[in-house]
């Protein structure tokens, strides 16, 4: 982005359909890049604002409050759900992710809500220093789940 940061599309989540075994190994990249990059200074966590986040949103979440990688939780498509129904929809997200969830923002492509507050929190996310991340955790596999 204008030759300041690097926005990194990793794999392994929404809904593709393959087998457990290709997941792992995609985790394994995922986990390799979130732990060694330098100067990673966060993520962006993307889910779906019409569907409650899945059990590898939740694992994701998990692995990025065991690394201290700090995140952006957006629900996209805010603007298929209904005005009325944002509270439970923001409830429904905070509830699956637990207590590792950071506050989410409502987005939509389509209408351009919630541009200005993703931005400013990518510029917070950028405004921090780099720094070594949890090393520690590698080869340790998926977070273990309740």
């Amino acid at each position: 982005m204008n030759d300041a940061f690097l926005f990194v599309d990793l794999p392994g989540y929404g809904y593709a359909k393959v087998s457990r075994a290709v997941q792992e190994g995609w985790w394994a990249v995922v986990e390799a890049y979130l732990t060694d990059r330098i100067p990673l200074r966060g993520v962006v966590h993307l889910t779906d604002a019409r569907h409650p986040p899945t059990e590898q949103d939740r694992e994701l979440q998990e692995f990025l409050a065991a690394v201290r990688v700090p995140c952006i939780h957006v629900l996209t498509k805010g603007d298929k759900v209904p005005r009325g129904l944002r509270t439970a929809a923001l409830r429904a997200a905070r509830e699956a992710l637990g207590p590792v969830s950071p506050a989410a923002i409502v987005f939509s492509a389509e209408t351009g809500e919630g541009a200005a507050e993703l931005w400013r929190a990518i510029e917070a996310v950028l405004a921090a220093p780099p720094r070594r991340l949890a090393a520690a955790w590698r080869g340790r596999g998926r977070p273990e789940s309740d």
